[in-house]
């Protein structure tokens, strides 16, 4: 109650009640944490699931028919690819890059990339303590927008072919019941696969430069049907 007093979030004791009932969860402490710096944090539906909340968002951004939208989901994509800080000049490139791929009229793109990286600052990304780069506001965004691509299959390939191969193999998990549904476990705040993208991880990790050293450490490479694709 006090950190929340601090923060400036003008929340009731029931819908805080409800935000850290499980404290014994491995998610508990990056729930807490997405809540106290997620600028929605004074937003009832927020304090009541902030993950399901953030999930809603993006799930709406990646299908919506407005270009801008799309335009900042495919960004949120293109930083967790590059998965370090980035300099403004950076952003902007990605942008750019967001743009052309869904803009064809050329001449709204400077008001789409300025309404673009403000919309970033208010939701998705903050600027550094030096105030010279940005980075994602938080490490469960990243698991958001990459359960996203999985579950709805929006740039799925972009993600197996690009992503930091440690980065999936810290939040992936397979499957244990027999459904073709990708699942987000909030308790852990893994993404857990059907087996039938094995195939695709496989291929993906096996072009990559050390991966067998990093898939002899992971859980993933301890499933049966992994090792066979593999």
């Amino acid at each position: 109650t006090e950190i929340v007093k601090i923060n400036g979030k003008a929340v009731s004791p029931k819908s805080l009640e409800k935000l850290i009932e499980d404290t014994s969860s491995i998610g508990y402490p990056l729930k807490l944490a997405l809540f106290l710096r997620h600028p929605l944090g004074e937003h009832s539906e927020f304090c009541n699931d902030p993950i399901g909340f953030v999930l809603k968002e993006l799930k709406a951004m990646a299908q919506s028919q407005s270009i801008n939208k799309r335009v900042l989901f495919i960004t949120l994509v293109r930083i967790i690819l590059s998965n370090k800080e980035m300099t403004k000049m950076d952003l902007e490139a990605i942008l750019d890059q967001a743009v052309s791929d869904n803009l064809k009229d050329e001449g709204d793109r400077e008001n789409l990339t300025r309404e673009c990286i403000q919309q970033l600052l208010q939701r998705y990304i903050e600027k550094t303590q030096d105030g010279k780069s940005y980075k994602l506001i938080h490490d469960v965004i990243t698991r958001c927008i990459l359960f996203t691509c999985m579950k709805f299959d929006i740039h799925r390939d972009l993600v197996f072919k690009e992503c930091d191969p440690s980065l999936l193999l810290n939040c992936i998990r397979p499957k244990i019941q027999d459904t073709r549904d990708v699942i987000f476990i909030h308790e852990t705040f893994d993404i857990a696969l059907p087996t039938e993208f094995f195939p695709s991880l496989a291929e993906s990790f096996v072009q990559r430069n050390k991966m067998k050293t990093m898939l002899q450490n992971a859980r993933l490479l301890e499933n049966t049907q992994f090792q066979n694709e593999w």
